[in-house]
Parts: structure tokens; C-alpha cells; sequence
């Protein structure tokens, strides 16, 4: 099911891997620890983000 979600996460980061976290986080409500700031672009999407 998370898998067939990934499409839904806007394709704001470059790296696909961390686009497949990102939306694994905003899927299971978790918070997402990073110090790439490129993460911070998905806080208006929902995403919890620390650091």
C-alpha cells in the first residue's frame, strides 16, 4: 500500500529514495529526522519534520 502512495508525494526533493521516506512518514503519521534542508519543503504537505 505505501508503495502504490509514492506517486501522490510531490516531486519536490531530487533523490527518490528520500521522496519514498518522506511519503512513508506522512503516511504512517511519523516524524521525519533529517538535516537536508530540501525536507523542509514538504512541511506545507503534511510532513513532521525535526532538526
Amino acid at each position: 500500500m505505501l508503495a502504490a502512495e509514492y506517486g501522490n508525494v510531490p516531486a519536490l526533493h531530487p533523490g527518490p529514495f528520500d521522496r519514498m521516506l518522506i511519503q512513508q512518514a506522512l503516511s504512517l503519521d511519523f516524524h521525519m529526522v533529517s538535516a537536508d534542508k530540501r525536507f523542509a519543503q514538504y512541511i506545507n504537505h503534511g510532513l513532521k519534520l525535526v532538526w
